[in-house]
């Protein structure tokens, strides 16, 4: 196993709030942005992401786009919040 896998299984073990913060740091790590960014700054990047990587787009790609939209949904519902509905964000779930 890599140190990744070593460090995410670690983690686990200790339970689901450290496992749920390791989450949280991994979407921040898929949008390149560091842990605390602000709400609006996790929205461009989401935006900036999606036009780029859209399956439907030249150069498009749907697995890291699929990993984005994982990525900002996990942040808008521990970090903020918020719930994600058809690209559009509803007040807590």
């Amino acid at each position: 196993k890599s140190l990744d896998e070593q460090t995410e299984q670690f983690f686990r073990l200790l339970g689901s709030g450290l496992d749920r913060q390791v989450r949280v740091i991994k979407a921040y790590q898929t949008l390149g942005l560091k842990p605390g960014a602000t709400l609006d700054t996790v929205k461009e990047r989401h935006r900036k992401l999606s036009v780029r990587y859209h399956p439907d787009k030249p150069g498009g790609h749907l697995g890291k786009m699929q990993n984005i939209n994982e990525a900002y949904t996990l942040l808008m519902k521990f970090e903020f919040g918020k719930g994600v509905r058809y690209g559009r964000e509803s007040e807590s779930m």
